[in-house]
């Protein structure tokens, strides 16, 4: 089973994108910022793929895709 972290800071949009996910088999974490973002990165190491909010308070999807060791 393939594991998405799900980032995005509007608990609506991750709970519907989340479950969609999820009924396609998909096991996915969730973090509500970039910061929770590279935590979820750095303790789990088997996310396959980060799909992320580009607009966000703090650290936006840019950022998280360029911060160091997570592109």
């Amino acid at each position: 089973m393939h594991t998405i972290l799900l980032v995005d800071d509007d608990p609506d949009v991750r709970t519907c994108i989340g479950d969609m996910l999820k009924r396609s088999g998909y096991q996915v974490l969730t973090a509500q910022d970039g910061l929770s973002a590279i935590d979820a990165l750095q303790r789990n190491s088997s996310i396959d793929l980060v799909i992320t909010d580009r607009r966000m308070p703090g650290m936006d999807g840019l950022s998280l895709a360029r911060s160091p060791g997570q592109g």
